[in-house]
């Protein structure tokens, strides 16, 4: 008699079949009830996606608060000990500031920080350059506290007055007027005071404005004057542009380097002729007439790309602009360069390079 094949089953703890013809009822009733349970699910994630209520979900805000940690977000400045125990204090170390860098009850919000060309880039990290270019050679960075108010203060030690002049140049706001306070030629801001001293340019930045920030920045300028600098005069083409030719502070300038959007140029200086006037002056002095004749005559075939050369001769070179109405003048004298750039037309360039060609000689 042949043995009859078990039945088959959902979940088979025995032999298994796995050659079966048919699918049991079983199988076929849980399978639908497990679609149809995956179709409402979704259903419902969909019908949920924009209902979310915190209240309902989320832990409470008070919740949070009692078993939250506790973080202090804002760090006091140290304070330091009274007096009373009858123990004299070492006065805070000021750096190279002067101790009236604290005057008025303010105190530092950490030390005195210094920083090299080497590491200039962590301070400013992608400003740096520009500083390099101009000879940067030290920057001197402090935070004063007070009530809440912070100030900084940041001088940049270019190496030479023409370094500063350049940076300080380059950065201005030229919708604001510079002055002298003292040693210093500077122009305010809402907050603080931007300005050269000597080889130094400074910044002093206030974090809100107030009268308090104000005040203290005022005073400020006085400790840096007070900044040992190297002794030395102005150079002689700066005393020449604004002594000899009567320029005032703002209207001058040093370039370091890539002059004329030339790499082979450095060290110029501008200034702005006339108010109102795009003409600009340029001084170059070379080390020896040798080479500042080479100087000229590498200038004058880069020009002659763009410009047109109409004359030759005691007064210089005179180029005319192929397409935009502008000139050019270049002369040499010993080893200075000089010249007029941007000037509307052939008279205006020859006058304010003959007026300064004579300041020059003087």
């Amino acid at each position: 008699m042949p043995r009859r094949p078990p039945q088959d089953r959902v979940f088979a703890f025995g032999r298994r079949n796995v050659l079966r013809k048919h699918i049991p009822s079983g199988e076929l009733v849980f399978a639908g009830v497990f679609l149809v349970l995956l179709i409402l699910i979704g259903i419902w994630v969909i019908a949920q996606r924009g209902r979310f209520d915190p209240r309902d979900r989320d832990v409470s805000s008070e919740v949070l608060l009692e078993s939250g940690p506790v973080r202090q977000l804002i760090r006091q400045p140290l304070k330091r000990w009274g007096e009373a125990s009858g123990i004299r204090l070492a006065a805070p170390d000021t750096g190279v500031f002067a101790a009236s860098l604290l005057d008025g009850g303010w105190t530092l919000d950490g030390a005195v920080e210094s920083w090299t060309p080497a590491n200039l880039y962590e301070k400013i990290d992608g400003a740096a350059e520009q500083y390099l270019r101009f000879g940067f050679v030290e920057l001197q960075n402090v935070t004063l506290a007070k009530d809440g108010l912070f100030i900084t203060v940041e001088v940049y030690d270019q190496g030479s007055f023409p370094g500063a002049l350049g940076i300080f140049a380059a950065q201005r706001d030229s919708s604001r007027k510079v002055e002298r306070r003292g040693a210093h030629f500077v122009y305010e801001t809402p907050v603080g005071f931007i300005g050269l001293h000597a080889n130094d340019y400074f910044k002093i930045t206030g974090s809100a404005i107030d009268p308090l920030v104000t005040t203290k920045a005022e005073q400020l300028l006085t400790t840096l004057a007070e900044l040992p600098v190297e002794a030395g005069s102005a150079p002689r083409i700066f005393t020449a542009l604004s002594s000899g030719m009567g320029l005032p502070f703002d209207r001058i300038s040093y370039q370091a380097a890539n002059v004329f959007r030339f790499d082979f140029l450095e060290a110029f200086w501008f200034a702005q002729a006339e108010p109102g006037s795009n003409a600009r002056l340029f001084v170059h002095e070379e080390k020896d007439e040798e080479s500042a004749q080479r100087l000229v005559d590498r200038l004058r075939g880069e020009q002659e790309m763009e410009y047109e050369l109409r004359s030759k001769g005691p007064g210089g070179l005179v180029f005319e602009h192929k397409f935009i109405p502008a000139w050019f003048l270049l002369r040499r004298e010993g080893t200075l360069l000089f010249g007029v750039e941007r000037a509307k037309n052939r008279a205006e360039a020859e006058r304010l390079a003959a007026r300064l060609g004579e300041v020059l000689r003087d």
